[in-house]
């Protein structure tokens, strides 16, 4: 008995957990119902480009702002291989071969810190817009992720880079939750 009550009340919690990512808008109608072919546009760091607090964390922001080809095709990578491992989903590389395009935006970053005796997890936070092929904004989220900083030698760029993975797979998670969905709000 008390392991069918046990069984429910984590059934229940698991239930009630927040999802990957939050609405900032959605279009009611849900033009992405039944949609399955989107393309990436590069990632816009401007709005980090110029912040930071100490001269690592400015380099590694400068270097990520500096490296945005580098970035975006690793957050399109990281897309793509989600999106094969969630099938129905498609995505190109040109905007012209899909019907809707994801114009991500990084809006905060943190590398992290690790000290002797305190460690701060990294954070990356990053604002992503479904636009039809005329630039029309259907659906905007806000996806973060944070990854612990665990040692001293582990660089900044690789708690970005499994922040970006994690944010990669939510943004796939939230495509195919609204293109699976029928037409209308769901999320």
């Amino acid at each position: 008995m008390k392991l069918v009550a046990v069984a429910g009340l984590v059934f229940f919690l698991a239930g009630c957990t927040s999802p990957s990512w939050t609405v900032i808008q959605q279009e009611p109608s849900n033009a992405l119902a039944g949609s399955s072919e989107f393309a990436v546009l590069p990632i816009d760091t401007s709005a980090v480009a110029s912040r930071g607090r100490s001269s690592d964390e400015v380099l590694v922001r400068k270097g990520f702002a500096d490296g945005s080809a580098e970035v975006t095709s690793a957050f399109a990578g990281y897309l793509k291989l989600h999106a094969e491992r969630t099938g129905g989903l498609r995505l190109h590389d040109a905007p012209e071969e899909a019907s809707f395009v994801v114009r991500p935006k990084i809006s905060y970053m943190d590398p992290g810190l690790v000290t002797t005796v305190y460690s701060r997890p990294s954070k990356l936070v990053m604002q992503v817009s479904i636009e039809d092929r005329l630039g029309n904004v259907l659906d905007i989220i806000e996806v973060e992720s944070s990854t612990e900083a665990r040692s001293m030698k582990e660089a900044p760029a690789e708690r970005y880079e499994a922040d970006l993975r994690k944010i990669s797979r939510r943004v796939v998670e939230y495509l195919a939750a609204r293109s699976a969905s029928p037409e209308g709000p769901t999320l």
